[in-house]
């Protein structure tokens, strides 16, 4: 059984039908192919008739596709995935392994969200530097051109050009921090993603992976 935590605090069905779909994939099936141990491969059995243009790979792949069921529990973001196998060792095992690749999948995925929003944060950041530096110029450049005077006809004049420029300024500074603050959001949500759900190998899979290595 895998639980998957949407991150809304909430169940949230589109996220679930996503992640079953790619439980379901082809692809998934595959890399979960290459993570099993031989032993699994033999325990599980599968028809070598049914599909002979397959690769061995492939071949397995389909079955696997085939024996898999993933359900969600009503009410909630968990999905729990069996297969359909002659044996439980295998079958175990099999699920487990599942579990780590779609982990994988998902901590993979959430990597390149964090990493693209943190390339556009970078890329706002660089505008609203852009902004501020023109904003500083203008100002200074005002400041520079109307010096202070007592000319009462130019008096309002010079007053609201000057704050428009200062509200340029703020404005820009503003955006500034609040990108920065962006920035410092996203790096600290790569910092803290890691694959800490992933479940411990059982004891029949433990044993079958030392046998391997032995």
């Amino acid at each position: 059984m895998f639980a998957f935590d949407t991150g809304t605090g909430r169940r949230d069905a589109s996220a679930l039908i996503n992640i079953t779909e790619v439980l379901k994939s082809r692809k998934l099936a595959e890399e979960v192919v290459n993570s099993l141990p031989a032993e699994v491969i033999q325990e599980f059995g599968f028809s070598d008739h049914s599909l002979p243009d397959l690769s061995l790979e492939k071949l397995i792949a389909d079955q696997l596709q085939k024996n898999l069921r993933v359900n969600s529990v009503l009410s909630s973001d968990i999905l729990r995935i069996k297969i359909q196998s002659g044996s439980p060792v295998a079958a175990t095992v099999i699920a487990n392994t599942y579990v780590e690749r779609i982990i994988d999948w998902n901590l993979r995925t959430k990597r390149e969200e964090i990493t693209s929003v943190r390339d556009f944060v970078e890329m706002q950041l660089a505008v609203f530097r852009d902004k501020l530096t023109a904003a500083e110029d203008t100002l200074r450049a005002f400041k520079e051109e109307n010096p202070m005077i007592s000319l009462r006809d130019r008096h309002t004049e010079i007053l609201k050009r000057a704050t428009d420029a200062e509200v340029r300024y703020n404005e820009a500074q503003a955006e500034v921090a609040a990108q920065r603050q962006r920035k410092r959001d996203v790096e600290r949500k790569i910092r803290e993603l890691s694959p800490s759900h992933i479940l411990a190998p059982s004891p029949l899979e433990a044993d079958l992976r030392a046998k391997q290595q032995g």
